[in-house]
């Protein structure tokens, strides 16, 4: 349950100091997995808030994918990148 904790205030640092939607994405799959890590039989016997929070970080995470599908490589490279 820490390290659920741990990760969820990481999306928001990553997201407060703009470190870019790869990391925040990263950071809310490992939260999915940690999910399910603390508890193994999670998909036999999911109680319905955890399967909401489960959801909940699943939207959040197509909803940024899906929102950066038009982006091409490179499009927000600085003067050196």
């Amino acid at each position: 349950a820490a390290q659920i904790e741990l990760l969820q205030h990481l999306v928001s640092v990553a997201h407060e100091h703009n470190l870019g939607v790869p990391l925040e994405l990263k950071i809310k799959f490992n939260i999915v997995a940690s999910l399910y890590d603390y508890n193994p039989n999670l998909a036999a016997y999911m109680k319905v808030r955890k399967g909401l929070k489960i959801g909940e970080k699943l939207g959040k995470i197509l909803g940024k994918k899906l929102g950066n599908l038009g982006k091409k490589f490179g499009e927000n490279r600085g003067k050196f990148g």
